[in-house]
């Protein structure tokens, strides 16, 4: 599995990170409980990560904003953030009280570059940084 190989870089560059697998978050007030194959856990920051099943993005997609809803229920949060991938496409998602935005990153090719590989990895280094961290 080749998205594993990509959360292991962003554990090898913060180093204060812990990989939560097969996640199940359930809401509070909001009775929903989310699933998801991945949570990034850093500090006080959590963020799903879904992998796409049979590569549906919007399943994925789906199945991480109920994460997502749950999480912020649970934990009281305003904003919560969220991934969804099937290796060769990522979508980083922000949502928000009042809105859902979405970054779609796909690789170009089945054998991305190092380069491309390096966006995605910057991209997830800096959901989880914190406002005291330099990352590159």
């Amino acid at each position: 599995m080749f998205t594993m190989a990509v959360l292991e870089a962003v554990c090898l560059h913060l180093g204060d990170i812990t990989i939560l697998v097969e996640e199940e978050v359930k809401g509070m007030n909001v009775h929903v409980h989310g699933s998801v194959e991945f949570v990034f856990k850093r500090g006080t920051k959590r963020v799903p990560i879904a992998v796409a099943k049979r590569d549906n993005i919007d399943q994925g997609m789906a199945r991480c904003v109920v994460c997502l809803e749950a999480l912020a229920d649970a934990e009281g949060l305003k904003r919560t953030l969220g991934i969804v991938t099937s290796y060769l496409h990522w979508v980083f998602i922000s949502d928000e009280d009042e809105s859902i935005q979405l970054i779609n990153q796909p690789l170009n090719a089945s054998l991305p570059s190092f380069e491309s590989l390096k966006v995605i990895i910057g991209m997830i280094c800096g959901m989880l940084a914190d406002d005291s961290d330099n990352v590159e």
